[in-house]
């Protein structure tokens, strides 16, 4: 990406320790997120990695934006999201990733709408 002039990428995925190793080293800016899986994690381990990537990374030298990624609805069961949304409510930067799984059918994307009217805070 570097010799392409790329000089900032998102990514959902779950090795998010040593992508953010490699990505800081290189000197890019990345959004990022744990994709998490909810429907075999009973103990919420998606989560609350995502909590620990977020207090470790989220902000540093302004290059790094630390979003909570629910992988698709289909994945992710009902109580899965609403825990995942009460941990992002309790972050300064309170919105989840946008999922590209959803493929723009009907999925808003709500880190772009208005606080007052967001249909997942409200």
């Amino acid at each position: 990406m570097l010799a392409s002039g790329t000089t900032a990428f998102m990514e959902m995925y779950d090795h998010t320790e040593a992508i953010m190793e490699a990505t800081y080293a290189s000197g890019m800016r990345i959004n990022i997120c744990r994709g998490s899986v909810g429907m075999f994690d009973d103990t919420h381990r998606g989560i609350s990695e995502n909590i620990a990537l977020y207090q470790k990374w989220h902000g540093k030298d302004d290059r790094v934006r630390v979003y909570f990624g629910p992988h698709a609805p289909n994945t992710c069961p009902p109580d899965y999201i609403e825990e995942m949304v009460k941990q992002a409510k309790s972050t300064p930067y309170r919105y989840p990733y946008p999922s590209s799984r959803n493929q723009g059918r009907g999925h808003l994307h709500t880190r772009d709408l208005p606080k007052d009217t967001n249909p997942v805070f409200g």
